[in-house]
């Protein structure tokens, strides 16, 4: 689902939907959705281990260029995120 098509779903509902909590939900957990996070710049993945995301920014202000420079782009900038509880 894109967020297009969520706005568009949105846009279908009561006022009272509307006002009611964001919830989400899985296989085996569900919970609610609590902020709403844009990355504001280029998160990118650790080459070692996969596992540690780092902004641009914080690549730079560590150091950490040479690094991180074959390291893929995990998150690109812009890039919405709905976060959980």
């Amino acid at each position: 689902m894109t967020y297009k098509e969520l706005k568009a779903r949105l846009d279908e509902l009561t006022d009272e939907q509307l006002n009611q909590s964001v919830i989400w939900c899985g296989d085996e957990r569900g919970g609610h959705v609590t902020t709403v996070w844009e990355a504001d710049e280029d998160v990118i993945g650790d080459p070692g281990d996969g596992e540690s995301w780092l902004g641009r920014s914080q690549v730079t202000a560590m150091g950490l260029e040479e690094d991180y420079a074959d390291a893929d782009v995990c998150i690109p900038a812009g890039t919405i995120h709905l976060l959980v509880d």
